[in-house]
């Protein structure tokens, strides 16, 4: 499959970099001209992901009019609060008739509405079919190809989950499905709650009972 990757901080350029060692044609796509030009030279993201290379099949660019053209699924992953405005730049540079597939890598509520993630880009980019994917998951360890888990969820039952499941999935990340998008959604959010909470009861050392 042809893969977008909207997003170059640690989480984008981590997913792009797993994807590309599947097998796919994946383009990675910075925010900013002069960090797509610093990543496409360097062929690796020191600032977000030591330590990583970039595997041959991974392209970067900073024309997001031309990947939107081929790509079959978009993936965004981009800060929560940055989410609609870069839904709406991604729309207004899809060309006309084209709907690729979108997938969140998003976590996070929008402040003031508290939508979900998927929610912030039907809002801005109506008429598309809006995924998630989430973990927990640590990037530099996908990247390092150990092993880990995520779910895929989608609204739409008759979306073909079961494809894009396995173009996802490697012999170190196994993807699971599911149809329960707001769940997957809400719980990436709860998981840094509950995350801090169970540091501060280590921290302050109350055992195991109370954490």
């Amino acid at each position: 499959m042809n893969f977008a990757v909207f997003g170059a901080g640690a989480w984008g350029t981590a997913f792009a970099v797993h994807l590309a060692r599947v097998g796919h044609a994946v383009t990675l796509v910075p925010r900013r001209a002069e960090h797509a030009a610093r990543l496409a030279n360097e062929r690796r993201n020191a600032d977000y992901l030591p330590g990583i290379e970039f595997p041959p099949g991974l392209t970067v660019s900073a024309d997001a009019a031309a990947c939107l053209a081929t790509a079959d699924v978009v993936m965004v992953a981009c800060p929560a609060q940055a989410l609609r405005e870069t839904a709406q730049r991604l729309r207004s540079a899809c060309p006309a008739g084209r709907a690729p597939r979108v997938v969140s890598l998003v976590k996070g509520l929008e402040a003031g509405t508290h939508l979900r993630p998927s929610e912030v880009i039907v809002a801005a980019w109506p008429g598309i079919e809006v995924c998630s994917l989430a973990g927990p998951t640590n990037a530099l360890e996908v990247a390092r190809q150990q092993p880990s888990a995520m779910v895929l969820a989608s609204t739409r039952p008759d979306s073909d989950l079961a494809q894009l499941q396995s173009a996802l999935s490697s012999p170190t990340l196994r993807v699971y499905s599911s149809f329960d998008l707001a769940g997957l959604e809400i719980g990436g959010c709860l998981k840094n709650v509950y995350a801090i909470a169970a540091g501060c009861c280590d921290g302050l050392k109350l055992g195991d009972n109370t954490k």
